[in-house]
């Protein structure tokens, strides 16, 4: 079953247009990831959505979904029972107060003050166990990408697997995306990432480095970073191999 989709998936469904569904991700009525210009819906948003205004939920959408249901835990009854879980403040947090379930869709800087956990997205076992299957949006791209957090990879498509030779996600995913190119490249690859983290203007729509595959061959490649909005720290970034 498709885990997300695009505004225009969503404007059928919906019975309107793609032009308002992008309005309402932007205005936050649907909670959305944006790419550049273009945004993906996850399913379960779409889901609520259509129940939201009554109108009939496809046959997929009913089957094989990973909703999360009430017996999902919220992130502090999660802490809570962990062994170590001093460094949260739950009990002051914004998210506890307001009985936030999907914690990370609020962790974005008109918040930050209010949310008191330390702990970024990528690195909270909570996070990790009940949202990873978010990362699964790299694979709705044809073109060679991976998602990568604080440099660490967390997960990559086939595209990327074909450029790369790996055998599969599995030999990609840990790693330090800096360590996929050569030494020449990776200082311009860090200050391009650190242009789109602070959202930089006059940052280029991408750059050219050079790739070092699994068999130590390299190819150059351009290279094109987004940062993920709800989720700090977090890239999808596409290569395209230069011909």
């Amino acid at each position: 079953m498709k885990k997300f989709f695009s505004t225009t998936e969503v404007a059928e469904l919906c019975q309107i247009s793609r032009f308002t569904a992008s309005k309402w991700v932007r205005e936050g009525k649907i909670k959305g990831i944006s790419l550049g210009r273009n945004y993906k819906i996850p399913a379960e948003e779409l889901v609520r959505l259509l129940k939201e205004h009554n109108f009939p939920i496809p046959q997929e959408l009913k089957t094989g979904r990973k909703g999360h249901d009430h017996t999902q835990k919220y992130c502090w009854e999660y802490h809570a029972e962990e062994k170590n879980s001093s460094p949260h403040q739950c009990d002051a947090c914004l998210i506890k107060q307001a009985e936030i379930l999907n914690c990370f869709i609020v962790r974005i800087d008109d918040y930050q003050e209010k949310i008191k956990c330390p702990i970024e997205c990528s690195k909270c076992s909570y996070f990790l166990e009940k949202f990873a299957d978010h990362f699964a949006i790299v694979k709705a791209f044809d073109e060679p990408a991976i998602i990568c957090s604080n440099q660490a990879v967390l997960a990559a498509n086939e595209g990327f697997l074909r450029i790369s030779g790996a055998t599969n996600e599995d030999d990609v995913t840990g790693q330090d995306c800096v360590n996929l190119l050569s030494d020449s490249s990776k200082a311009v690859f860090l200050a391009y990432k650190d242009k789109v983290r602070e959202n930089d203007p006059l940052r280029p729509g991408d750059v050219t480095v050079s790739f070092m595959d699994a068999k130590g061959g390299q190819k150059d490649v351009h290279l094109s970073c987004k940062r993920l909005k709800n989720i700090p720290n977090t890239f999808l970034i596409f290569f395209k191999v230069q011909k």
